[in-house]
């Protein structure tokens, strides 16, 4: 009661004569009355932090989360100074002030867009975030000649090559939103698929076409598929999406080395819209016919039976006979270890399935 009181007060007080006048009285003087104001509010702050619950007890021992408490744990798990870090973190913060400025000069809504897509391009969305995994550095799944980290290196989860989709390859069309986002798992496809192509809708659209209609293999003319679920809750398909023509996997048989498989990525309806524009065919999977849940679980706010985009991804490739049902494994296997690393970095209690789930 005191401190709502102490804040009614402090919003009223240097507008109204009469409360500056009780101030006085009660306080002797405003500066009496800011320096109580003060101490209340740095009490409360103390004691709203001292109630936050803690990830540290034992059912939650396996916590990151202290890796990215204070720029001295992060100079040390990067094996940098102090300095680099804050002059990492005050860069990044100068870039967001001339992506504003420039917004604010701006009124062509492509100009504003392309100064959007840039900064996300060259920045990510955290300044120790790898440009690879789009792991937070500390925990990079990249192997150890390419992670800075020295504690969590990717050394014991990606030992063997790459893998040679024997198709056009997959591209995963990229909203600006979703770029460099550590929940994202696609980018873990890059690590896992020799052919694999992340791309960004706002920059990137010239090599789109280019890739649609050449193709990476030589000799085969490509035919450009849009992943896309056949239905959701959360995603009604627009009518422009419903003018497109649906192919099933039986239609691609013989056709595999052929596939350039176009993944969108973003929230639902971001992803709607850049579907509605691809012109190209959609392959919706048939249901699984057992209801398993998201290895992304972990990670949502919400628990939900959608399948994560290296999920819906590794199935489409190993229903089309792209992917052997241990390559398919280790596809899962990659992305299950950056969500669960990602979950205990950002100190989030374990839900959700253990594991990869056996795809045997």
């Amino acid at each position: 009661g005191t401190m709502v009181a102490c804040r009614t007060i402090r919003l009223l007080a240097w507008r109204h004569c009469y409360v500056r006048a009780l101030v006085w009285i009660l306080f002797g003087s405003p500066q009496v009355f800011s320096s109580a104001i003060h101490s209340f509010s740095f009490v409360h702050q103390n004691s709203k932090r001292q109630r936050r619950p803690v990830y540290s007890d034992a059912s939650t021992s396996d916590s990151l989360s202290h890796l990215m408490s204070s720029p001295e744990r992060y100079a040390r798990v990067l094996n940098i100074t102090k300095t680099k870090v804050i002059e990492a973190s005050k860069k990044r913060q100068k870039a967001v002030l001339a992506l504003q400025r420039s917004l604010e000069e701006s009124i062509d809504p492509q100009e504003r867009q392309n100064a959007v897509c840039q900064h996300r391009y060259k920045y990510g969305k955290h300044p120790f975030v790898c440009s690879r995994c789009w792991s937070y550095l500390p925990i990079c799944l990249c192997p150890r000649d390419h992670s800075p980290s020295t504690e969590l290196g990717a050394t014991d989860i990606i030992q063997r090559q790459k893998i040679n989709v024997k198709c056009q390859g997959v591209l995963l069309w990229t909203h600006s939103d979703e770029w460099g986002s550590p929940s994202n798992t696609g980018s873990t496809l890059s690590l896992t698929l020799q052919n694999c192509h992340v791309l960004m809708k706002g920059l990137h659209e010239s090599r789109l076409k280019e890739l649609a209609e050449t193709g990476s293999r030589h000799g085969e003319s490509p035919i450009p598929i849009v992943l896309w679920p056949e239905s959701s809750n959360n995603a009604q398909p627009t009518k422009s999406m419903e003018a497109h023509r649906d192919v099933s996997i039986e239609d691609l048989k013989g056709k595999e080395s052929r596939i350039l498989l176009i993944v969108p990525e973003g929230t639902w309806r971001q992803a709607r819209r850049m579907v509605s524009k691809l012109p190209y065919p959609r392959l919706s999977l048939p249901p699984s016919g057992d209801a398993r849940q998201s290895i992304l679980a972990p990670l949502r706010k919400q628990n939900g039976d959608t399948l994560c985009t290296a999920e819906a991804v590794g199935l489409a490739l190993e229903q089309l006979g792209l992917l052997s049902v241990e390559e398919y494994s280790h596809v899962l296997h990659v992305a299950f270890e950056k969500i669960d690393r990602t979950r205990r970095y950002q100190g989030k209690p374990k839900r959700g399935p253990e594991g990869p789930l056996d795809c045997g």
